[in-house]
This record gives structure tokens, sequence and C-alpha cells, in this order.
């Protein structure tokens, strides 16, 4: 009876770990998930507020910064000056968001910000800061990066599901880009190659490390800009609404079945002795 009453309390407090254990990783997704939808509707709403001209203004500041950028040739560690300018850009409400990236074939609807601190990929994804602003242009190269495998977000862990013919839109203040997947790579951290500007040509790259869980190498998933296209029966949405990954039902469906468990060992009436 004794070793009953030390027992249960330990068999119980294993449950509580086991369950939060089960539920951390769907749930802080779930959590980001939202919050991401949040600031994208956020910042749309703020553009929408703007008047027509100073959208206008805003966008082309940013179409000359990137004529600036390709005129004095792309350089990776940028100086002060032109990292000041650079935050100053298609920064509306102070807070470093510019854009933000939706690719249907992966369900992602994410907001970008300026700059690939630590701060901006744990929660959203980032533009490389030396690479042009996604606002397009002849002879742009925009570069957006995210993290994949993390435990508390989704971000890019699904981009390796892309395939050649995707699209994905870049949402930049009232101007949505397009851009269709031409070229899928893998290659050395700091092999950069096919990250720099072509002449002639509008190209956004959206960058992840791989493989998964080692992060030895990056992926790159390169798209040349196109027209509008029919989007069939896709929708995009400015709500709190959000499409429900598969693996946030795995712990719907495993809490229950473990606490039945731990039930059924708790209610277990020990064996007799003789």
């Amino acid at each position: 009876m004794k070793n009953n009453k030390i027992i249960t309390p330990l068999l119980m407090l294993c449950m509580l770990i086991g369950i939060g254990l089960l539920l951390y990783p769907s749930l802080s997704s779930y959590i980001n998930e939202k919050n991401s939808t949040k600031a994208v509707a956020s910042y749309h709403e703020q553009v929408e507020e703007l008047a027509d001209n100073r959208v206008d203004r805003l966008f082309q500041d940013a179409l000359l910064y990137n004529e600036a950028l390709l005129e004095k040739g792309i350089t990776l560690a940028p100086g002060e000056e032109q990292l000041s300018r650079y935050h100053r850009t298609l920064n509306i409400n102070a807070d470093g968001m510019m854009a933000s990236i939706e690719i249907p074939s992966i369900h992602v609807n994410l907001p970008i910000y300026h700059g690939t601190s630590d701060e901006v990929l744990q929660t959203a994804v980032g533009h490389m800061e030396w690479s042009a602003l996604p606002v397009g242009g002849s002879g742009s190269h925009c570069v957006v990066s995210g993290h994949r495998g993390l435990p508390s977000a989704k971000l890019f862990t699904d981009l390796d599901r892309m395939v050649v013919g995707d699209v994905f839109y870049i949402h930049t203040l009232n101007r949505t880009l397009i851009y269709e997947v031409e070229e899928i790579a893998i290659v050395e951290p700091k092999d950069t190659s096919l990250l720099m500007p072509i002449s002639g040509r509008d190209l956004c790259t959206l960058v992840t490390c791989t493989p998964y869980s080692v992060n030895s190498h990056r992926l790159l998933i390169r798209g040349h800009r196109i027209e509008e296209e029919a989007r069939g029966n896709d929708v995009y949405v400015m709500t709190d609404g959000f499409l429900m990954d598969p693996l946030l039902l795995t712990p719907i469906i495993a809490v229950p079945l473990y606490l039945l468990l731990m039930l059924g060992v708790l209610l277990r009436k020990p064996k007799r002795k003789g």
C-alpha cells in the first residue's frame, strides 16, 4: 500500500510530462501560425489605410534602392550607409515587416522582415539584406531565408516538397509579384553564386537549411517572375483563419490514447501474493 502511494503520484507526473511533450510542438506551431496570419493581415490593413500616392512613393523608393544596388555591385557585407537606407525602405510601421510570402503548394503564408537575425528567423522569414528588395525589376534578385525543423514553428519546413513549376507570391504593399520555380539546388553554405543577379531577369530565391536536422547545406528554390496566372479555386484569405497542418492532429489522437493507457496502469489492481 505504501509503495502504491509513492508510485501513483510518480505515474501522474510522468503522464503530465508525456502530455506536455506530445503537445508542445503542435501547439507552439499553431500559435506561431496564428500570430503570422495576424501579422500579415495587419500589414495589409495598414497598407490599405495609406494614400495611393504614399504607397506609390514607397514602392518607387524601393525600386530606386534596387537600381542603386545594381550600380554599386552586390556585396555580402553592406556598409553602414547602405544598411541605414535598407532598414528605412519598405518599413511602413517601423516593425521591420516589408512584405509577405504565400506558397500555396505547401500552405505557407508568412511575413517577411528586414534582415535574418535570430529574432526574425524564430517566428518568420527574413530578407537577405544584401539582395534586392521584393519589388521586382529587371536585373533584381530578391533572396528570402527561413528555418525548417524548428519545434516551435513550421516556417520553411516543407520547402523541400516544392517542385519546378510551382508558383509563390510576394505581396509587397498593394502589389503582388508572382514567381514560378525554375530551379532547385543544394549548395554549400558559402556558395552564393546562384543568388547573384542576372542581367535582364527578375528573380526571387527561397533559402533554407538541408538535410533536415543536419543543416550542413542550403536548399535553394529559385523562381522567375511571371505575369498573373489563373489560380483555380485557391483563395488568398486575409483573416484569422489558416489551414490545419496534419501534424496538429497527431497529439489530438495520441493524447487520449496516452491517457487511457496511463489510466489503465493507475487502475490496475496489484496482484495478491500467495
